[in-house]
């Protein structure tokens, strides 16, 4: 039996996740499907659409067998370390065949050529990427034009083709015998398959939050299970909700402390002081901490990491368990094989696990999240150790 590794946030599960999975199992003949997924915190710096638990059941009633949630130390960074994070737990797994991805460009060559070049870093490269930072433009920036001057430059220009070079990178860093299966995006090839009822994760979110139909893009369940959401007043959630105690947090936490979160250097914790102490909203607060060399989605993402705790040294950590959040019958067959296999502590319940700070940031995490629901009777804490996984 083949299974297939996918690495995903589902905020939430939509056509064009529905269409990965089936291409990848068309592509593959896998019989199984795997998802990690990000937890309560997501990649952009923000908190999920929804529970992790209700993404999870979307994803399962989409044609995933198995949902094991990405540590939150993972889920907020950049696409090396999000990357690094799921495809360690895919490796860590001992049964996995496949890593699927969508990609805007499907070829593999220049992808294996990218993350061998960014990996080794020859001398000729750093040099390049050295003189295009001299010249003050943002980290992703400079990595795209000193890859220019070996001709591979193109690839690298949009974020599914970027996270896609990572999970070659680590794929490679691991010595890992998983095959990456990368899939053009229907989104990106509508035109071509006259498919117009696929659109991005973001827009969906965006016609969410302003209370607009979304069922173009989502299959029935999709929507039937944010409808309760809604009802239960659990959803949609956004961070701004709590941007207050977010501006707190960085007030109250000392600046040498603010110098050890993740993805905060040369002195870009005196600027985030300065802009918490001057504002009293979280989208001021961005602007003003914002410049052509540190990029929005970046000052999200560290104040994300502020907000929760994740320094430079957590996220230098490898996953430490494999937390189970949703599984049906064929996922249920998964868990035995893995459990064969796999070195890692395999978590279904947490109530009473042995627990470490790895883990305890997800509680962290999903505690800090309810207070984003509507609901002010569901902003209570320990929901992680009060909710057991979905199985269908």
């Amino acid at each position: 039996m083949k299974s297939i590794g996918i690495i995903t946030e589902h905020n939430p599960f939509h056509n064009g996740h529905k269409y990965q999975i089936e291409e990848a199992k068309r592509k593959t003949g896998a019989d199984f499907v795997v998802s990690v997924m990000s937890g309560s915190f997501v990649q952009r710096g923000g908190v999920a659409v929804c529970s992790k638990w209700a993404r999870a059941k979307m994803a399962i009633l989409g044609g995933v067998d198995l949902v094991i949630e990405l540590p939150v130390v993972f889920c907020g960074q950049s696409a090396e370390y999000f990357a690094k994070g799921g495809v360690e737990i895919l490796e860590a797994l001992g049964i996995i065949d496949y890593i699927s991805f969508g990609v805007e460009n499907d070829n593999i060559d220049d992808m294996t050529k990218i993350a061998n070049m960014l990996n080794c870093e020859p001398q000729a490269y750093k040099a390049e990427l050295s003189n295009a930072l001299k010249e003050g433009i943002s980290f992703p920036s400079a990595r795209a034009a000193a890859l220019k001057k070996f001709g591979l430059n193109e690839f690298i220009g949009t974020s599914n083709n970027i996270l896609a070079i990572e999970y070659i990178r680590t794929l490679q860093k691991v010595s890992s015998n998983i095959k990456p299966v990368p899939i053009i995006r229907s989104g990106a090839m509508h035109d071509k398959i006259g498919n117009c009822n696929i659109t991005s994760a973001s827009h969906i979110r965006d016609l969410i939050l302003k209370g607009e139909g979304i069922e173009q893009y989502v299959p029935q369940f999709v929507c039937d299970i944010l409808n309760e959401e809604v009802k239960n007043g659990t959803a949609p959630t956004h961070i701004n909700t709590i941007e207050k105690a977010i501006i707190a947090k960085i007030r109250t936490t000392p600046t040498s402390d603010l110098k050890k979160i993740k993805d905060v250097s040369e002195g870009l914790e005196n600027r985030i002081k300065q802009a918490a102490l001057s504002c009293t909203t979280l989208d001021e607060m961005l602007m003003l901490i914002k410049t052509k060399r540190y990029t929005l989605s970046r000052i999200r993402r560290i104040i994300s990491n502020i907000l929760l705790g994740i320094t430079k040294e957590t996220t230098a950590l490898s996953p430490q368990y494999i937390r189970v959040l949703g599984m049906n019958h064929k996922g249920r067959l998964m868990l035995k094989q893995i459990k064969e296999k796999c070195a890692l502590p395999i978590i279904i319940k947490t109530a009473n696990v042995e627990s470490c700070d790895m883990l305890e940031l997800d509680f962290t995490s999903t505690d800090i999240y309810s207070l984003t629901y509507n609901n002010k009777s569901k902003n209570i804490g320990g929901y992680d150790k009060l909710t057991s996984p979905i199985i269908l």
